[in-house]
């Protein structure tokens, strides 16, 4: 294993240093050409299969980094699996104090383990593959994001998610659009005496 853990400021250098970080973003998305937002399952299985189907898009070779950008953000937690992970890997610091892992193609069950861990504990985080062709992020809003620097990226980051997630798409929209009548029916509400 060559997981490696690293500060914000390793983490900042890091990206920085391949041009991609802009003034106060996690991270430059603007020179990716395509993005495929994705809603986190609900279920243990589902987000072991998406942490499988993104875990296959990012080991690549050379080298990568997970980033867990925010931690904290929900009650929901639980700091004693991040705790007993990252000593498992060798790592003492708590993750304010090291946020980051360098991570190679070996490190493929670690970065899956890893990514179960943050999907399931509502933190966000920002995933370098390792040929820095795929950004993926996640959120406590239960989102995945994929940037992808080429539309045949983005074909296949969709086969991936098909494959495992049939009909995801118009599931998806779905989901938005009841979101987005439950806001609009809220605002209604708060409008009428």
């Amino acid at each position: 294993m060559s997981l490696r853990a690293i500060t914000r400021d390793e983490v900042e250098r890091w990206l920085a240093s391949r041009a991609l970080t802009r003034p106060q973003a996690r991270f430059d998305h603007t020179q990716f050409q395509s993005e495929i937002r994705f809603s986190v399952p609900e279920t243990v299985w589902g987000q072991q299969q998406l942490s499988r189907i993104i875990v296959d898009l990012v080991c690549t070779p050379g080298e990568g980094l997970f980033w867990a950008a925010e931690s904290g953000v929900w009650q929901c937690e639980n700091r004693f699996l991040l705790d007993a992970f990252r000593a498992f890997v060798g790592e003492s610091r708590a993750i304010l104090e090291a946020p980051g892992f360098i991570f190679s193609e070996v490190d493929r069950d670690a970065i899956e383990a890893l990514l179960i861990l943050t999907l399931s504990a509502d933190h966000d985080a920002v995933i370098v593959s390792g040929d820095e062709r795929l950004v993926v992020t996640t959120d406590h809003h239960d989102f995945a994001e994929f940037y992808a620097r080429d539309s045949a990226q983005v074909a296949t980051i969709g086969e991936a998610l098909e494959s495992w997630f049939p009909g995801w798409q118009e599931a998806q929209r779905a989901r938005h659009e009841a979101e987005l009548a439950k806001i609009l029916d809220e605002i209604n509400k708060s409008r009428t005496p």
